[in-house]
């Protein structure tokens, strides 16, 4: 994953044109290598109550915008990334960001931090986020329960979140 982001810096850098379907299928591809020689970390297993959720997002209309994020993370830098599409769309959005965090759930909640900042500022008023990282999701759904080292961007967070409702 760290070379794809080395590879997306240096296109950016050179001032190329970059090749998303291609950038894509690298990311799967690796992905697909990863997680069948890794054992499933706690905060990225699937839990039962998963499966309404996903009955719900099934069920959404065609004006919601569905956000998937993520991170990487390393010691000296996180990567975050997102894209957007409308359900049974492709991706119209993508946007990657160089951060500095602490741990790899901070990058993880920046990442949201950042997908529902682009979210306000495109107008998308009807968004659906997907996290892989369950420990943020929990902190977000009971903000008195987070973790110290999330705190404040959670409550970032819910402070953009409620931007949505006004």
């Amino acid at each position: 994953m760290m070379q794809l982001v080395f590879q997306s810096r240096e296109i950016i850098e050179s001032g190329r044109t970059a090749d998303l379907s291609d950038f894509l299928r690298r990311i799967k591809r690796a992905f697909t290598e990863y997680s069948t020689c890794q054992a499933p970390l706690p905060h990225f297993e699937t839990t039962s109550g998963l499966s309404l959720h996903k009955e719900e997002a099934a069920n959404l209309t065609d004006d919601w915008n569905h956000l998937h994020t993520d991170a990487a993370w390393t010691e000296e830098r996180s990567c975050l990334a997102g894209t957007r599409c409308l359900p049974n769309m492709p991706i119209s959005h993508s946007w990657l960001s160089n951060f500095e965090t602490c741990s790899p759930l901070q990058a993880e909640a920046k990442a949201v931090l950042l997908a529902i900042t682009l979210a306000l500022e495109h107008g998308w008023c009807k968004i659906w986020i997907r996290s892989d990282a369950l420990f943020l999701v929990d902190a977000i759904i009971y903000p008195h329960h987070s973790l110290w080292a999330i705190k404040s961007i959670v409550s970032d967070i819910i402070s953009l979140l409620a931007l949505f409702w006004d």
